[in-house]
C-alpha cells in the first residue's frame, strides 16, 4: 500500500515552481528518504522543473544511502535547469560526503560553494569538522574551527565534539588533544 497521500496539484505546482500543475504525485512522508529520491526522480523524468526545496530533499535523502553519485547528479540537474543552489543545498551535499567519510569531495564542494557566491555558515563548518573527525584529522578540525571563529562564529559543543572525535579516531589516539579540547570546551 502507498504510504503517502496524493499530492494536490497546488502543492505539486509549488514544489515544481508551477511548471506543471496537472499531475498528482505522492508527497513523501517525513523521514522517508527513498520516497523523496523517487519523487524527485519522477519529477525529473516527467520533464518538470523541481524547486530548490525538492532538490534539497532529494540530496538530503542521499545521506541515508550514502549515494554520493546520486547527490552529485541532483546538483548537476538543478544547475542544468537553472535552479540556484542555496547554502542548504550545499550543506545537504556535504552531509552525504560526511556520511561517506569523503573529505576530498567535501572540500571540493565547499570551494565550489564559495566560487558560486554562497558563504559557508555554522552548519557548513560543523559538517566539515565532522568529515575531518571521521578521518582522524584533529589538525583539520582545529583549522576549520579557527576559520569559523574568523567569520565571527562562536565555537559550540558540536565543534568540540568533532575535535574530541578526531583525536580519538586518530591512530594512535591523541589523548592529550582530547584533554585540551575538553578543557577549552568547559
Amino acid at each position: 500500500s502507498c504510504s503517502c497521500a496524493p499530492m494536490a496539484s497546488s502543492t505539486l505546482a509549488a514544489m515544481t515552481g508551477g511548471s506543471r500543475d496537472s499531475e498528482e504525485l505522492p508527497l513523501p512522508r517525513a523521514g522517508d528518504a527513498r520516497q523523496a529520491e523517487q519523487l524527485l526522480d519522477q519529477m525529473l523524468g516527467n520533464g518538470m522543473r523541481p524547486t530548490i526545496d525538492a532538490f534539497n530533499a532529494g540530496i538530503q535523502a542521499c545521506v541515508a544511502s550514502k549515494a554520493t553519485g546520486r547527490a552529485e547528479y541532483y546538483m548537476q540537474a538543478l544547475r542544468r535547469l537553472g535552479v540556484r543552489p542555496t547554502v542548504v543545498t550545499y550543506n545537504s551535499l556535504l552531509n552525504v560526503f560526511a556520511a561517506c567519510r569523503d573529505a576530498k569531495r567535501a572540500v571540493w564542494w565547499v570551494r565550489e560553494m564559495e566560487r558560486c557566491g554562497q558563504r559557508p555558515n555554522k552548519v557548513t563548518f560543523g559538517t566539515m569538522c565532522k568529515v575531518y573527525a571521521s578521518k582522524g584529522w584533529p589538525e583539520a578540525v582545529v583549522e576549520t574551527m579557527s576559520a569559523f571563529e574568523s567569520t565571527g562564529g562562536v565555537l559550540n559543543e558540536y565543534l568540540f565534539a568533532a575535535l574530541i572525535a578526531a583525536c580519538g579516531t586518530k591512530r594512535p589516539p591523541d589523548v592529550s588533544g582530547v584533554r585540551v579540547a575538553v578543557r577549552d570546551l568547559v
